[in-house]
């Protein structure tokens, strides 16, 4: 056996390290391995290899584990066979006087597991960590001239270590298993059953593994980045609970909000990123080994969803700056694809898209994210809504709507062609009732701002769009216009605030202010969007937390001609006697006798006037609120501001 060990370690004779350089580096195996498992001790030393002098993992087997020569053999030869940037590189291997080891490069930040709860990580560095990992099982799946197919059959997060870059390299081919190259499906009898919770459920019924397999694993892997948490917990080397089930489960009755992770220090991810990333988990996990995707289909989406993620945080995607950098095309093209069609990045505040001139065209809010997140109040909700796409039906014209026709306004086709979900009538009697229950609109204005960068083979000029969005349309009884800008999409600046997430909301979110001790608001009100010859009251749309003790003093408004007057967030104890919300009218002797009190609304919010105008062209709003007294601003979400004729 020792001859016929000597005569094969002859051909990675390039790869040997002495003994010597090994226990020096090691102390003579004396320091504190930097890792233990079932084939013995992983030290950390710097050596000498035939890539250079450099700190390395040092893997010592131990024969009395069953770790022996034919598991040293196959893995020297496997790894000195498979080179690839996401898979850990064998350096060396030593084998004099008994001792059978081997060098690999070394992974200082360790395996994936360690960090999946980091607070640190942000999802694009965690999209990008199972991107590298995938690219890796896919080099290994996809036999080239220079390596055969191979199936890993244990992947888990805690065989994906990462450098000192973050970049993720699959490790630990010990229970690897060679397929056939030249065969569409590798079918491997196999005893090797990798780690319980990650294991393909069909092992346990056929005892075969296959690279759909590996897929299954990098599935659950993938739900853990996601989730933040290993999938299962053990006890005495026994799976005690696995939280897969529940997590399928979650994304099936689309509830991923309630397990993804999150962290105060890091952005949440994206909802389109988010989509991308969970679709090709989800198909990974499929029960049907034909069902499952392939690794290069892995890599393409977890592309995607990276670049979603970029986008959102501020980045651009490397191939878009750097020409030169090799990508996969399907990811180029899928990125043209979704900037032909759209997507809202930066926490819904950015509008990303290219023009038929294919310039890149961003439609900027003027909302700023600020301040960090705090325990969130749930509110009870009364409202709900959705787009009106069409009216089968034609709708009961009530008394109020008398005259309909006048009441329509002359631009009504140029407004509903803004709609956020195009929505569809075939007479103007149904393009009334659409209008009058109101629906969502877009800012069709761009103003463009700078040219910014080239993408692609050949230059191409791009500009910077603002725009703002979400604004909600309708009509009121008298065939006025209103309209309601969500909180998002208006600059409202304070000291601390943060977006929720709101289903109560129409916009689906809102602005919830933390601790602040001021509020300034400013936004454009767009002539289109307001009816002529008329005066409108702007409404502040908002909710407070049960506890109102900090909102009982007036609130001091200042407009920029430095006039002032005061409003009231929660009801003054002196009562006021006013019509509900939605309840004035024109007629002078309905007016409010007293400006600036709360109003419940039928929609579950809370409304308060802050400001008249006449505008008879767009003009801008810009209104400083300050809290009278010590007491800050706390827990108060904005749903938007919201005008309507007085």
């Amino acid at each position: 056996m020792e001859h016929y060990m000597q005569t094969f370690l002859q051909k990675f004779r390039h790869l040997k390290i002495q003994l010597e350089d090994i226990t020096s580096a090691t102390n003579n195996f004396n320091d504190n391995p930097i890792g233990v498992g079932g084939f013995g001790n992983v030290y950390k030393g710097e050596v000498s290899h035939p890539d250079g002098r450099s700190v390395v993992a040092i893997k010592r087997l131990d024969s009395t584990r069953g770790q022996g020569a034919p598991e040293f053999l196959k893995e020297l030869t496997m790894l000195s066979e498979y080179k690839h940037e996401n898979v850990i590189s064998l350096l060396g291997f030593c084998c004099e006087k008994s001792e059978m080891i081997l060098v690999y490069e070394h992974a200082s930040r360790g395996s994936l597991d360690r960090y999946l709860n980091s607070p640190y990580l942000t999802w694009s560095q965690r999209i990008k960590i199972c991107l590298d990992a995938a690219k890796g099982l896919h080099y290994l799946h996809d036999p080239r001239e220079t390596h055969r197919r191979l199936i890993h059959c244990d992947v888990k997060s805690g065989n994906i270590l990462l450098d000192e870059e973050w970049n993720a390299k699959v490790s630990d081919l010990g229970l690897s298993v060679i397929g056939s190259a030249n065969e569409q499906h590798s079918l491997i009898v196999t005893l090797a059953a990798g780690t319980p919770g990650y294991i393909d459920p069909l092992y346990r019924m056929t005892h075969t593994l296959t690279k759909e397999s590996d897929v299954y694993s990098f599935g659950v892997v993938l739900f853990e980045v996601l989730c933040g948490r290993l999938s299962c917990t053990y006890s005495n080397n026994r799976v005690q609970q696995n939280l897969l089930p529940t997590w399928i489960e979650s994304y099936e009755q689309k509830q991923l909000s309630e397990i993804v992770f999150k962290s105060p220090t890091i952005k949440p991810m994206h909802q389109g990123s988010l989509k991308t990333f969970s679709d090709i988990v989800y198909q990974c996990l499929k029960i049907s080994r034909e069902d499952r995707p392939k690794m290069t289909e892995v890599v393409t989406e977890l592309e995607t969803a990276l670049i979603i993620q970029e986008l959102s945080e501020g980045k651009l995607p490397c191939f878009i700056n750097d020409e030169t950098s090799p990508q996969n095309f399907s990811s180029k093209v899928k990125l043209w694809e979704l900037l032909c069609e759209g997507v809202l990045i930066n926490d819904g505040k950015t509008w990303l898209s290219l023009n038929k001139k294919g310039e890149l065209c961003e439609m900027i809010s003027i909302a700023e994210c600020l301040g960090s997140d705090v325990k969130s109040y749930d509110f009870s909700s009364r409202y709900n809504s959705r787009t009106v796409e069409h009216i089968g039906e034609k709708q009961p014209i009530s008394d109020s709507d008398a005259n309909w026709e006048e009441k329509l306004p002359a631009d009504y086709e140029d407004i509903m062609k803004r709609s956020e979900n195009s929505v569809q009538w075939t007479t103007k009697e149904e393009a009334y009732a659409i209008i009058r229950k109101g629906f969502l609109i877009s800012d069709d204005k761009m103003k463009c701002i700078e040219p910014v960068f080239f993408f692609g083979s050949g230059p191409r000029h791009f500009q910077i769009f603002s725009k703002t969005t979400d604004i909600w349309f309708s009509l009121d009884n008298n065939g006025k216009k209103c309209h309601m800008i969500s909180s998002t999409k208006i600059d409202i600046r304070s000291s601390h605030r943060k977006i929720r997430q709101l289903p109560e909301s129409r916009f689906g979110e809102a602005v919830q202010l933390l601790d602040s001790d001021y509020m300034f608001i400013e936004t454009e009100v767009q002539s289109q969007l307001v009816s002529s010859e008329t005066t409108y009251a702007c409404y502040l749309v908002y909710k407070t937390p049960k506890d109102q003790s900090r909102f009982v003093a007036p609130m001091e408004v200042k407009d920029r001609k430095c006039d002032s007057w005061y409003i009231y967030l929660a009801s003054p104890q002196t009562p006021i006697i006013r019509t509900k919300a939605g309840q004035n009218t024109h007629n002078p002797v309905n007016r409010p006798k007293i400006k600036g009190i709360p109003q419940q609304r039928n929609d579950g919010w809370i409304e308060v006037q802050i400001w008249e105008l006449r505008a008879a062209n767009t003009m801008n709003m810009e209104l400083m609120m300050g809290v009278s007294g010590t007491k800050k601003i706390s827990r108060l979400i904005i749903e938007g501001i919201e005008f309507r004729p007085i």
